[in-house]
């Protein structure tokens, strides 16, 4: 379970210790839960026209970069560049298949 695996994780490291809480480990109980309503959710509600994108967290910064171009890409301005922005990372982003789960 990647989600027991994140808080042991923080559990052991001093600078992430604070980011643990009694809700987070109440909530573990409820973990297979919250990943079912997830899948339901994108299976009723990603569409052609209307996609969700998912962008795993891991690597904070390539995180910040992707969510950046997917911004630039989705929005039409003046001087919109492509080539500017860059290819989007498809190792980190893509629709709701990409989502990890457990």
């Amino acid at each position: 379970m990647l989600q027991l695996k994140r808080f042991l994780d923080r559990e052991q490291d001093q600078l992430k210790q604070w980011k643990l809480s009694q809700i987070d480990i109440d909530g573990l109980a409820k973990w297979q839960d919250y990943c079912t309503a997830i899948d339901e959710t994108f299976e009723q509600s990603h569409f052609k026209y209307a996609p969700w994108t998912v962008i795993l967290s891991d690597d904070k910064l390539r995180t910040r970069l992707c969510v950046i171009q997917n911004i630039l890409l989705a929005v039409d301005y003046k001087g919109k560049d492509p080539a500017v922005i860059g290819q989007i990372d498809e190792k980190i982003c893509g629709g709701p298949k990409k989502r990890p789960k457990g």
